[in-house]
């Protein structure tokens, strides 16, 4: 499965064409495992950027609250 196929979001909206297109149904239970990914991933780069100095910014305090939506993601 791809990245491209995943980003579209929305499980039904993705697999049906994908199915259509290629005579295969990707498992959806993937697309949960590929979110949950990515945001750990998202956190872990946050993290490596909050560990390094840095100053109080509107840039920084937007990145702290992605951060916390993100995992509030996870957390549900």
């Amino acid at each position: 499965m791809t990245t491209e196929l995943v980003s579209l979001g929305d499980p039904e909206r993705a697999v049906t064409p994908y199915r259509d297109a290629t005579g295969t149904a990707p498992n959806e239970w993937l697309f949960d495992l590929y979110g949950i990914r990515c945001d750990l991933a998202e956190i872990a780069s946050f993290a490596a950027e909050f560990r390094k100095p840095h100053e109080d910014t509107e840039d920084g305090r937007k990145a702290l609250e992605i951060l916390h939506l993100v995992v509030g993601r996870l957390r549900m």
